[in-house]
């Protein structure tokens, strides 16, 4: 986790880049709106990564049921299986 006193160099840092640029950024530090940006970060990835294995790996469990449920597999020809 960032701490406040890293939070406020990097802070000053932006804040430079935008007088630089000719644009003012008054300086605000609220602890309380981090936590509730990097939570909604954490929830997103979260939800995110599910849903891509959730989709992903569906495929591959409809595959191998209807496989199972009639005996088939799937032969190709060139496999070698010594190498």
């Amino acid at each position: 986790m960032i701490n406040d006193q890293t939070y406020q160099i990097e802070e000053a840092k932006i804040n430079d880049l935008f007088v630089k640029a000719g644009w003012f950024v008054e300086l605000q530090s609220s602890s309380e709106r981090i936590e509730r940006i990097a939570d909604r970060a954490m929830f997103e990835n979260i939800g995110k990564e599910t849903t891509s294995f959730i989709f992903v790996s569906f495929g591959s469990a409809i595959h191998g049921l209807v496989g199972a449920s009639f005996g088939s597999i799937i032969v190709r020809e060139n496999t070698n299986y010594k190498a």
